[in-house]
């Protein structure tokens, strides 16, 4: 009996110890399984407020209606009795207070103060002066409710590393919040920071490459909204109007500049009232012509309200037409002139076939009459041939036939042939040829023609008694070659650039006329263009030099100028030398 009262005792403590062993496990493992079911919860929520945010903010960036998803959930995780957001408006902060239980006035200044000395410290600056506006929604304000802010704590919003808002929990409870609670609510609020940071950055990039695309287009852009505050305005339209550099442009800053020439206001409102494209034509200011066209800017998806409501403002585009109206102008005085050209000959030919038709006719004069119409056909077909010459050039379709040629015998059978034309016109022509030019590669037929126009125009326009001089030597690849050019030819005129290339054939003619203004020397070389002062004024179609240009450019040469007003002019064309 005596042995199995020590053995008895001995289960009972086991078994005792044995109970308390399990006892400890099932606490150990209900504390686990409570823990595991509120990370649970914690992620289920995580999930469930992230999901919401997808699905009802998609490619929003309203920083408000994020945080109102965020605080409005709140309660379905965390104690509290007052939920805030203050963010940062452009001239304003936004405070929105949803309390969940019943406080006094001092309990929300409480917290709207400590938020604000958070967005100071955040931010670095002093929010104290800036306007708040202010919303409170749930429960009411009591004031003989005295419960201060007991347990709080801030998350901070922030997109693409700027500071635009803080949320806020508050309760009039101690000791309430913990890392858990604020480590969830900040990964939320951080990861809806980065998803909105990432769409500003995409859209960031998009807004530049517009911007970029707008501030280079040549025309005038101009875009306002329905109360006609200006959206757009570019840098070309900025310069039309003479208003770089200013700071703020104003709706009342344009229609000064244009100064009455077209009612600019008008018409943005025209086209959004009655949405259709309007082109004002012809509009001229600054001493520029403009094609004005002003449209509605509507919405891909319109509302069915009527009105201005269907549009988000109105667009104006200033193209400038100066030089397509130029061009016109041109092309207008290039077909008189052309007609005139040609009704002369067709005139005398029509005469003259009348005449040889007349029973009064006489034998003797046949000769005469065929004379004159071959003189009149030879002078309409040298203008076709010009026109088609010119059209050649344009298309680049331009041919020469070089051959090996003695350019000292080309200068001289042409001056032969000039020299009494200008003996006529009491003109004398010199001449300075380097009897050592070499042979070179080049179109004689077409190079003569551009000796022709060269001399025909200096005759034509020499004082009488005045004196040409024609002028050939070889421009080495070193050398000066303006000193050149004064070391042979005495009424040389320094040249415009460009100068010619280096080893080169040069032929030059100088004259004593009235000579050419700098600004009027690019018009020497334009189609459908003459100078129009009265004392320059010929008959003639004035394409000779520009025929003359394609020729020598077609050698790989150039075609330059060199002129004093009131003194003279020398023309010289430069082809590069073949020593074949």
């Amino acid at each position: 009996m005596s042995l199995w009262v020590p053995i008895l005792s001995l289960l009972c403590i086991l078994a005792l110890g044995a109970s308390i062993f399990e006892l400890f496990a099932l606490r150990k493992a209900r504390t686990y399984l409570t823990k595991r079911e509120s990370e649970l919860e914690a992620k289920i929520y995580e999930i469930a407020i992230l999901k919401e945010l997808g699905e009802r903010i998609g490619y929003s960036l309203n920083t408000r209606k994020i945080v109102e998803i965020i605080t409005g959930s709140l309660g379905q995780f965390i104690d509290y009795s007052a939920v805030s957001y203050l963010l940062i408006e452009p001239q304003s902060l936004l405070f929105h207070c949803h309390l969940e239980s019943s406080v006094d006035a001092a309990f929300v200044s409480a917290i709207r103060d400590t938020m604000r000395a958070a967005l100071n410290a955040l931010t670095n600056d002093d929010y104290a002066k800036l306007r708040i506006e202010e919303t409170i929604t749930g429960a009411i304000i009591t004031e003989s409710l005295h419960q201060p802010v007991q347990s709080f704590f801030n998350i901070p919003l922030v997109i693409r590393n700027r500071t635009v808002g803080i949320i806020t929990v508050a309760s009039t409870k101690s000791d309430l919040y913990h890392e858990d609670e604020m480590t969830l609510l900040y990964k939320i609020t951080s990861q809806a920071s980065q998803a909105v940071s990432r769409l500003e950055e995409v859209l960031a990039v998009e807004e530049e490459k517009l911007n970029a695309m707008v501030a280079s287009m040549p025309d005038g852009l101009l875009m306002t909204d329905p109360e006609f505050r200006i959206v757009v305005i570019n840098p070309a339209l900025q310069r039309t109007l003479g208003l770089e550099g200013n700071a703020t442009i104003s709706i009342f800053n344009i229609i000064d500049c244009l100064g009455g020439v077209l009612d600019i206001r008008g018409k943005l409102d025209e086209a959004i009232n009655l949405d259709k494209l309007i082109v004002a034509e012809n509009i001229s200011f600054r001493q520029k012509t403009y094609q004005v066209l002003i449209s509605p800017v509507k919405p891909a998806s319109p509302t069915d309200i009527p009105g201005k409501q269907n549009a988000f403002g109105s667009v104006a585009l200033f193209h400038d037409i100066t030089h397509e109206r130029e061009l016109e102008k041109m092309r207008e005085d290039f077909t008189s002139m052309m007609v005139h050209e040609l009704r002369s000959p067709l005139d005398g030919i029509c005469k003259i076939t009348e005449l040889l038709a007349s029973k009064q006719r006489k034998v003797k004069s046949y000769q005469e009459f065929t004379h004159m119409i071959h003189q009149s056909a030879s002078e309409m077909l040298t203008l076709v041939s010009t026109l088609l010459d010119i059209a050649k050039i344009d298309a680049g379709k331009f041919e020469i036939l070089p051959v090996v040629t003695n350019v000292r015998t080309l200068l001289e059978e042409k001056l032969k042939f000039y020299r009494p034309l200008a003996a006529d016109r009491h003109v004398q022509i010199s001449d300075s040829i380097n009897p050592a030019l070499p042979d070179t590669l080049l179109d004689p037929h077409r190079v003569g023609q551009v000796i022709n126009n060269l001399l025909s125009n200096a005759i034509k326009f020499s004082p009488v008694a005045g004196t040409i001089h024609v002028s050939a030597f070889h421009h080495a690849s070193v050398g000066d070659i303006n000193q050149e050019g004064q070391t042979v030819d005495p009424l040389w005129h320094t040249l415009e650039t460009p100068l010619p290339p280096k080893d080169a054939l040069i032929v030059a003619v100088s004259d004593m006329g009235i000579g050419i203004t700098h600004d009027e020397i690019p018009q020497l070389f334009t189609k459908f263009q003459r100078l129009n002062a009265g004392k320059l004024s010929q008959k003639g179609t004035g394409l000779g030099l520009v025929i003359a240009r394609g020729i020598i450019e077609a050698h790989h040469g150039i075609l330059t100028i060199g002129s004093t007003e009131g003194k003279g002019t020398t023309f010289l064309f430069a082809i590069p030398l073949s020593h074949s």
